[in-house]
């Protein structure tokens, strides 16, 4: 499978509320939730690789081990 952050090679699975559990050798692990997902298909948005990446490894600074990238988290190609 695809990690759906950078597109590297990643093991998926589903997560309970329509996202999915993502484990990825570029990203690491997150959970990412179908809103997201949804709002990615349906407008055609990219997610921008280098700031989640960033944001997840901040995240585990924090101690948490699979980081949620929900609609408030996510960052875009082109947004501020």
């Amino acid at each position: 499978m695809i990690c759906l952050v950078c597109g590297d090679e990643a093991d998926i699975k589903a997560a309970d509320d329509g996202g999915r559990k993502v484990a990825c050798r570029e990203c690491g692990r997150y959970e990412i939730t179908g809103e997201v997902l949804a709002l990615r298909e349906k407008n055609h948005y990219r997610i921008d690789a280098e700031k989640t990446q960033r944001w997840i490894q901040t995240q585990y600074v924090f101690g948490r081990i699979s980081p949620k990238i929900d609609a408030r988290t996510v960052k875009w190609v082109g947004a501020r």
